[in-house]
């Protein structure tokens, strides 16, 4: 009985061993694909939708130290459920306040149009976003995002989500151009220049340099600021998905205004 208890004991210690040697082999690999940022778009659902190079090789949660923790922004969605909306406007922090308003050419946000009327009623600037797939038309999805995000009831400037989930059927040139697309459309009925929200990786391999001009909204999660190919600058960094403000449970994404930008300057309504 000793010996099989000794022997099942060797085998235990050999299998941990094993697997800690092969994770050795591969972690290189896998950190240098994400510090050089070669992550390819993967499909995931569109609550875990930043680029996994952007997500992964940084905490979730900002440093303890070195980094200033204030935030002037959240952006949300049904997955923050039931907002207390009193209790969040007693928020000073947050100037801006964007929602998402729909999905591809045939979904709406069930609590879209509760969550606006709230914000408004507790004095929020508001600002709504499309979440662009390649599952449909861009005529399409620009006719619910207008019917659904009335431009007379816009605080702050459209915005377009454009995240590797669901952009699978585009390649690089063919996604560029439905964005250009896109954005003209909201340039025309909102009358202002639109914003683009993206990751880091995924905005500098897929959609730089073409829109450097817009403004941009770039997710990374990283207790420093992300660059963007040709320094032209970005206006919002969304610096963590693990944010916690009082009147929402759970998560919220934060947000903080970079490059000298201020409220004014994505008010499209006074």
């Amino acid at each position: 009985m000793y010996k099989g208890l000794v022997a099942l004991l060797f085998d235990f210690l050999f299998s941990v061993l094993l697997v800690s040697a092969i994770a050795l082999l591969i972690m290189p690999s896998v950190s240098l694909g994400r510090v050089y940022g070669y992550a390819l778009p993967v499909q995931m659902s569109d609550s875990d939708s930043v680029q996994l190079s952007d997500r992964v090789l940084y905490p979730r949660t900002m440093p303890k130290s070195g980094v200033r923790r204030s935030y002037d922004g959240i952006d949300i969605s049904k997955y923050q459920g039931i907002i207390e909306w009193k209790q969040l406007a007693a928020d000073t922090c947050i100037q801006v306040l964007y929602m998402r308003a729909t999905k591809s050419n045939d979904y709406v946000d069930p609590v879209y149009e509760f969550n606006l009327t709230e914000a408004h009623k507790y004095g929020f600037k508001v600002g709504s976003y499309h979440f662009l797939t390649s599952l449909a038309s861009v005529d399409e999805q620009f006719a619910l995002f207008l019917k659904t995000a009335e431009p007379r009831r816009q605080d702050l400037v459209p915005m377009l989500d454009v995240e590797p989930v669901y952009l699978y059927k585009w390649n690089r040139q063919q996604l560029q151009d439905s964005v250009a697309k896109f954005v003209s459309l909201m340039q025309k009925h909102y009358h202002c220049r639109p914003m683009i929200y993206s990751s880091r990786n995924f905005y500098n391999h897929m959609l730089a340099p073409r829109f450097d001009s817009y403004i941009l909204y770039i997710a990374f999660y990283n207790r420093y600021e992300p660059v963007i190919i040709g320094d032209s600058g970005h206006n919002l960094w969304q610096f963590t998905e693990r944010g916690h403000v009082k009147g929402i449970q759970g998560y919220v994404d934060l947000c903080r205004f970079t490059n000298g930008t201020k409220l004014r300057d994505i008010t499209i309504r006074p």
